[in-house]
């Protein structure tokens, strides 16, 4: 069995679940392993986690110790748009890395306050587990405020490979073993081979889908300059079908998914203006689809999802009145499709991120009484599913986030009764999940603190 299937790693990733959900705001975690390719392991786990919620993960991994105080600087200090991996878990003969990483955490920790500020999500920093004893010396404030520490078990390559071959071929889920992603290599070299003898359409159609499965792989090991070309060769490939062969509804969606996929890599690469106009670029097609074949709930989806992808840009560069409107929009087509299909779970948890990602923005500017009213729907929908679908550790997870986010809002606005009561539904359900998956008492503890230091600070005011 391997580490991304055991009990144990699971176990690992429902504790982080668990916070990250209730955290939307700063929250620390240090990541100690033996290895990289367990961190690999959980850092992928957390990438599919955050594109879910369209907040890419932004990977910091300087190539050598002279690195880390530009790769601080440019990409952590001058952007701190959450979330964050840093990784300094690489080891030398010569004790390079440890005296960058002692510099490192203590750079980190002068400017904790700043990181606290600015940042509104998470920051994992990777480092050897045989570093551990040394995080308090060198960073005392950091370790104060640790959400989490997280002690990685060791895994071994063959492992990790045969998890990956058992992966489904889907588009967001390649797998990114060296064996894969060469033979990906081997099939782009015959299929350009093909091409140059012959360029109709369909060969030109298989060419640029091999390189965009290519650029994907690479995404995933965040080989993004390579991922850039093969995705921007691709593309160029796309482009010229459209001008061959018109607006057809296929060359139209194939030239959108490759604009995500450029907009992906230039999100993940901080090049956040470029991401925009792909994502633009992208939107343009989604619409041009919907108006040519309507309100099909898979053209919604579609469409609602490219709002999406570039609402995250437009939030992770503070444009909030922007985004706003971005997913205002979403959250229409999201009725649309909840009014088309029904309360199937899938529409009304769909319809309940739209909510949140408005929610979200709406708290951010202050506008409490607005972000208010978009929790209470999203609440009432969770409260829907509870009702349908019964104590589903999933449902009483989002019940009780949903609850939480509520009584922030309750809170700010000086409603304190309110908030206490939305707070304690919340610890009350977090408790019954915990009961539920019969967990261990630290993650009954990583569940139950917060609410129950929000409640603890609000009780005498309520009195």
């Amino acid at each position: 069995m391997s580490i991304y299937s055991s009990p144990e790693f699971e176990k690992i990733w429902a504790e982080i679940k668990l916070t990250l959900d209730w955290h939307r705001d700063f929250s620390l975690f240090f990541v100690l392993t033996q290895n990289t390719l367990s961190s690999m392991a959980l850092r992928q786990r957390l990438q599919d986690y955050l594109r879910a919620i369209t907040s890419p993960l932004n990977w910091i991994h300087p190539a050598s110790p002279a690195d880390i105080d530009q790769h601080l600087t440019e990409q952590l200090f001058a952007r701190p748009g959450p979330p964050v991996w840093l990784e300094l878990g690489r080891q030398d003969s010569q004790g390079q890395w440890d005296r960058a990483r002692q510099q490192a955490l203590g750079l980190l920790n002068r400017r904790r306050s700043r990181l606290e500020t600015a940042m509104h999500g998470p920051l994992f920093i990777q480092l050897p587990e045989d570093f551990a004893a040394h995080i308090v010396t060198w960073a005392p404030d950091l370790w104060s405020i640790r959400q989490q520490v997280i002690e990685l078990p060791a895994v071994s390559q063959v492992n990790a490979m045969d998890h990956q071959r058992n992966l489904t071929d889907h588009p967001d889920n390649h797998p990114h073993d060296p064996e894969k992603i060469y033979a990906l290599r081997l099939k782009v070299e015959q299929l350009k081979n093909h091409h140059k003898a012959s360029d109709k359409p369909y060969k030109s159609r298989q060419l640029a889908i091999a390189l965009s499965e290519l650029g994907q792989a690479l995404i995933q090991v965040q080989d993004l300059t390579e991922a850039r070309q093969r995705i921007n060769e691709s593309l160029d490939l796309f482009r010229k079908l459209h001008a061959a062969l018109g607006d057809s509804p296929q060359v139209l969606c194939d030239l959108s998914v490759s604009l995500d996929k450029l907009g992906d890599v230039e999100q993940q690469s901080g090049r956040l203006d470029a991401a925009r106009g792909a994502y633009e670029e992208s939107l343009g097609l989604c619409r041009q689809l919907h108006a040519a074949l309507g309100d099909s709930p898979e053209v919604l989806r579609d469409l609602s999802m490219a709002l999406n992808k570039l609402g995250g840009v437009e939030q992770q560069s503070g444009r909030l009145e922007a985004v706003r409107g971005v997913y205002e929009e979403s959250l229409d087509l999201r009725r649309k499709l909840h009014a088309a299909l029904g309360d199937s779970p899938e529409v009304l948890r769909g319809l309940s991120v739209s909510l949140n990602n408005l929610g979200d923005v709406e708290q951010q500017s202050g506008r409490l009484d607005a972000a208010q009213g978009v929790y209470e729907e999203s609440l009432g929908l969770f409260r829907k599913l509870h009702a349908a679908l019964g104590d589903s550790p999933q449902v009483l997870r989002d019940l009780s986030v949903a609850l939480n986010k509520l009584g922030d809002v309750e809170q700010q606005s000086g409603r304190l009764g309110a908030a206490r009561g939305a707070y304690a539904e919340a610890l009350e359900l977090a408790l019954r999940l915990n009961q539920l998956l019969d967990d261990s008492p630290n993650t009954m503890a990583l569940e139950t603190q917060p609410l129950e230091q929000k409640l603890a600070r609000i009780a005498p005011k309520t009195l």
